[in-house]
């Protein structure tokens, strides 16, 4: 009886085991859990104009809109050098470059969003504190790779795979930066930001192993749309 019920432990492991991936992003958990409270909480996501997202007027095309501006401003980012004289001119360039990309449909609701990021960002203190780093930026969109999770995990076996949207110094430390494009509220913040640790403390993991840093990075996840910066 006791070698049946361990052979029926062992087969339910390996059923569960078949059922995960080999590589996952490391965003792939998250962006799941968003996507169910988007669903099932419609009124905690808003437009760009920071109205609540209701089923009435937020579908598919706009859930698409704002991932295409999400990548769009993490393009600027990426490309921008932090001085208010030039930002003008990296958002023409990537706002045509996305005219030209996006479908027809989504086009017009991506351009908003996307200009609607940028006008937030110009003269915050988000944009003041990224001009203050630019000599102390070691990568943007750093690809990283790390080993996938012990048995019991839902994780992937093989490996989770992601880019770091930017790594900077602070004195003799390191910070791992996320960008987050979500118009979330002010009272959402604190649980947002809790969404995202797992994908952010990754990044962590990735960065301290490769470069053997004696300590853990600092986590910050960078709220453009509220302006805000969090330290996780």
């Amino acid at each position: 009886q006791s070698d049946a019920a361990q052979l029926a432990a062992y087969a339910e492991a390996a059923q569960l085991r078949r059922g995960r991936a080999l590589v996952a992003a490391a965003s792939s958990d998250v962006h799941t859990a968003l996507d169910r409270q988007r669903v099932e909480q419609p009124d905690r996501w808003r437009d760009e104009r920071g109205r609540a997202a209701t089923p009435e007027r937020y579908g598919a095309g706009d859930a698409e809109a704002a991932r295409l501006a999400g990548t769009a401003i993490h393009q600027l980012l990426e490309r921008w050098d932090g001085d208010p004289g030039s930002l003008d001119a990296v958002h023409s360039t990537l706002r045509a470059e996305v005219s030209g990309l996006v479908a027809s449909s989504p086009a017009e609701a991506t351009l908003a969003r996307f200009d609607a990021l940028v006008e937030r960002l110009r003269g915050s203190d988000t944009a003041r504190h990224f001009a203050a780093l630019q000599g102390h930026i070691v990568a943007r969109e750093l690809p990283v790779i790390l080993p996938g999770e012990d048995e019991g995990s839902a994780g992937p076996t093989g490996a989770w795979t992601g880019s770091i949207d930017l790594v900077h110094t602070d004195g003799d430390g390191w910070v791992v930066v996320d960008y987050k494009s979500d118009a979330v509220a002010e009272a959402e913040l604190e649980e947002r930001a809790a969404v995202y640790r797992p994908q952010l403390e990754r990044y962590g993991r990735a960065l301290q192993g490769a470069l053997g840093l004696p300590d853990a990075p600092r986590l910050e996840l960078w709220f453009l749309h509220l302006d805000r910066r969090v330290t996780l």
